[in-house]
């Protein structure tokens, strides 16, 4: 019974290994995927209900404006959003930042987290896999016939 479960400790540890490398090598792949995406979701802002809001609640909560800057939206043949502009008491002030840099470095960011946790939990797999393992010697000691 204890080999089993040694047994399935090794292959969730292996699949969550293949996991973490694929997310890491995946992660350069998710930005190009929203380099190509983001310029043709800015045409559908004004009949879509979805990617108004998607896009509202990108530029205000990463307080930037188009792919790579407000010009992004004038070519599109579009109106640039109330939600590119920080509205203080003084002023209106529109975000030079794109939303691929801001949300890309949110991305780089946060990613790095995630790494170092998957790497700390896999760390304590792999001592529980070492546990069992050695658990799993104590008992066949102990069946051991004269």
């Amino acid at each position: 019974m204890s080999l089993t479960f040694t047994t399935f400790l090794v292959l969730i540890f292996f699949f969550e290994m293949a996991l973490g490398l694929a997310g890491y090598i995946m992660k350069e792949e998710a930005n190009d995927y929203l380099r190509e995406k983001l310029p043709n979701t800015m045409v559908k802002y004004q009949t879509n209900a979805d990617v108004h809001l998607a896009w509202d609640t990108l530029q205000s909560t990463f307080h930037c404006c188009g792919v790579k800057n407000g010009k992004d939206w004038e070519k599109a043949g579009l109106k640039v959003p109330n939600s590119c502009h920080n509205y203080s008491f003084n002023s209106t002030k529109m975000y030079e930042v794109g939303c691929m840099e801001s949300f890309s470095g949110f991305i780089r960011k946060h990613s790095n987290y995630i790494e170092v946790a998957g790497v700390s939990l896999s760390m304590f797999q792999l001592l529980g896999i070492i546990c069992s393992c050695l658990l799993t010697n104590e008992y066949r000691k102990g069946y051991e016939t004269i």
